[in-house]
């Protein structure tokens, strides 16, 4: 199941990205060093009585760029990267859960935002599933059970 999730999460990441905010990833293979992004958006997933998450960490740079790109607005506030960063977290969740569950038992939870010390917390301790270049900024993708609230 692992493998199954980990090719579904490089296709709806990639195409998310690709097609909303006009950013090409670059699958990174054998992982990549460096530490962690200053935004982390924790995607809730529940389904025959398993709670996990999807974290998704991110850079400020990448952040921001999303953002921008997506909103097509050259300057962008802290608000709406939160806002566009739960958008692509919903996007790609969404996805992700579509593509696997055929018969609609798993359901999407509300994505959460956390920032610095506070996103570094929620992968603590946690090996990427997955990892991307995307312009130079780092995106990395963690699987587990729900940390937190």
């Amino acid at each position: 199941m692992k493998e199954i999730l980990v090719r579904k999460l490089k296709e709806v990441t990639s195409e998310v990205l690709e097609t909303m905010f006009y950013l090409v990833p670059e699958d990174l293979e054998g992982g990549s060093p460096g530490g962690e992004g200053e935004y982390v958006v924790e995607i809730p997933i529940e389904g025959g009585g398993t709670k996990a998450a999807i974290y998704l960490s991110f850079s400020s740079n990448l952040a921001e760029q999303m953002a921008a790109n997506f909103l097509a607005e050259g300057e962008v506030s802290q608000p709406m990267i939160i806002d566009v960063l739960k958008e692509a977290a919903n996007m790609m969740g969404g996805n992700l859960v579509s593509a696997l569950d055929k018969k609609g038992e798993w359901k999407l939870g509300q994505p959460q935002v956390y920032q610095g010390v506070e996103a570094y917390g929620m992968v603590i301790g946690l090996e990427p599933v997955c990892e991307f270049d995307v312009d130079g900024e780092i995106l990395r993708i963690y699987a587990a059970g729900r940390r937190g609230g």
